[in-house]
């Protein structure tokens, strides 16, 4: 079973042959040892193109990294696909220079910086030059079944068959700090980052039926699922379907009937009355009004079925 967020899949939670975590994520991860303490400490000064400020190495080495993480956009370029990430991380090291404890921030610039080495191969490896010029840091190195490392790790080392990850938290501690910020998102209207939050809390607690649940509405971005693409709607009813598979709720089966509905009736896809099936299965398993009106306000839209009580 997959978690797609943005047509892309997120994690595969099926053995040791999913690749839920690169490199460039445990760089990331590491990056943001030295990123946030000369956030901390320069502020908005941080994104200068000075040379370096501080007299601190942590520090020192946190505003290096920040100049090669943006060196497209200090050196002008920013009309590109990855002049796009650059200013996502610029954004987030801003929000974070604005309120240095935004723990949503700090996730979020996490993220960013993972996109852009995942994009930029060539500014992986300089990073990953950068960051191992400290002499008692943690460093990587992926090997065929082997992982190899130098200095302290605090934290877990995961490894496998060309897949490694360094983990600074727990997967809980993760999972529930990205299950707020979806739930944060998603109060105020910010879909589309929920659904991120959301697919990332999935990711490291698989186990979690309603980060499932949150993410398929997050996907439907306020829209009626008429709407949609049928490649989001069958992500959509993949989130449901995992989120019942972990536990048989009547809400997950009404979101189902909504679906069948909504979209494959409407677009005569399904023939009349098929949003029945799931719906009365809905009704089985205790599904009360206040259940289906909580589901409504979350997607922001009315409720097409009728009464089947």
């Amino acid at each position: 079973m997959s978690i797609f967020l943005m047509g892309c899949p997120v994690v595969d939670s099926e053995g040791e042959s999913m690749e839920p975590i690169t490199i460039a994520a445990a760089t990331a991860a590491l990056v943001m040892k030295y990123v946030v303490p000369a956030i901390k400490d320069l502020g908005g000064r941080v994104l200068d193109k000075s040379q370096d400020e501080a007299s601190d190495a942590t520090v020192r080495l946190g505003q290096r990294l920040i100049r090669q993480l943006l060196r497209g956009r200090q050196a002008g370029v920013v009309d590109s696909p990855v002049g796009v990430l650059e200013e996502g991380i610029e954004r987030r090291v801003a929000a974070i220079a604005a309120n240095p404890e935004h723990q949503n921030a700090q996730i979020q610039l996490e993220g960013a910086v993972e996109d852009l080495l995942t994009a930029d191969p060539e500014r992986l490896a300089a990073v990953r030059a950068l960051l191992g010029s400290v002499s008692n840091d943690f460093t990587v190195r992926q090997g065929r079944g082997s992982v190899f490392t130098t200095g302290t790790v605090h934290g877990p080392v995961y490894g496998g068959s060309n897949n490694t990850y360094y983990a600074r938290e727990d997967q809980q501690t993760l999972a529930a700090k990205h299950f707020a910020a979806g739930e944060q998102h998603l109060g105020l209207g910010l879909r589309r980052e929920a659904a991120q939050d959301f697919a990332l809390a999935a990711a490291n607690d698989p186990a979690n039926p309603t980060a499932y649940y949150l993410g398929a509405v997050a996907l439907l971005d306020g829209s009626k699922a008429i709407r949609a693409s049928l490649q989001c709607i069958r992500k959509v009813e993949a989130l449901i379907r995992a989120a019942i598979n972990l536990e048989d709720r009547g809400i997950y089966h009404y979101f189902l009937a909504y679906l069948s509905h909504d979209y494959y009736e409407r677009k005569s896809l399904r023939p009349l009355g098929s949003w029945r099936v799931p719906a009365l299965e809905a009704v089985k398993r205790g599904l009360t009004q206040e259940q289906i009106d909580s589901l409504f306000t979350l997607l922001s839209v009315e409720n097409p079925l009728p009464d089947l009580r």
